[in-house]
């Protein structure tokens, strides 16, 4: 188990460090994001996946920053 957690937690870091590369958050933008992930991992009991949080997005008109 807990080498199913390490590799988890390398890819998290490998997508959070794209991510950062790749955008400019203010510090708000990571209060407001840090939490929604907590509702929607409460929500969902951390069952999230990446095609379940894109249609949301689209059904709440969210668009990628530029």
């Amino acid at each position: 188990m807990s080498s199913l957690l390490y590799k988890q937690a390398v890819e998290q870091d490998m997508v959070a460090g794209i991510l950062a590369d790749a955008y400019q958050f203010s510090e708000e933008d990571l209060r407001r994001r840090r939490a929604e992930s907590v509702k929607n991992v409460k929500r969902t009991n951390g069952r999230i996946a990446l095609d379940q949080r894109v249609r949301e997005a689209w059904e709440e008109g969210d668009e990628w920053q530029d």
